[in-house]
């Protein structure tokens, strides 16, 4: 993942650093086999999409100096 990160900043893309891990996920299926997620899940996951929105926002700006 480590070595991704450098090729992206290579091809000027930015990466965010926010993860969902999902170890042992069949662990998390319920009865009619839909995956429920853990707080822990659920907490990564709205930190990765904030950080997502957040720049998102900001590269569009930063697109509108380039072109």
């Amino acid at each position: 993942m480590e070595h991704l990160r450098g090729v992206a900043a290579e091809l000027k893309i930015y990466d965010l650093r926010e993860q969902i891990m999902f170890p042992n996920y069949w662990e998390n299926l319920d009865e009619e086999g839909e995956y429920k997620f853990t707080n822990k899940q659920e907490k990564s996951a709205k930190e990765m999409l904030d950080s997502l929105v957040f720049w998102a926002g900001k590269m569009k700006e930063a697109r509108k100096d380039l072109f």
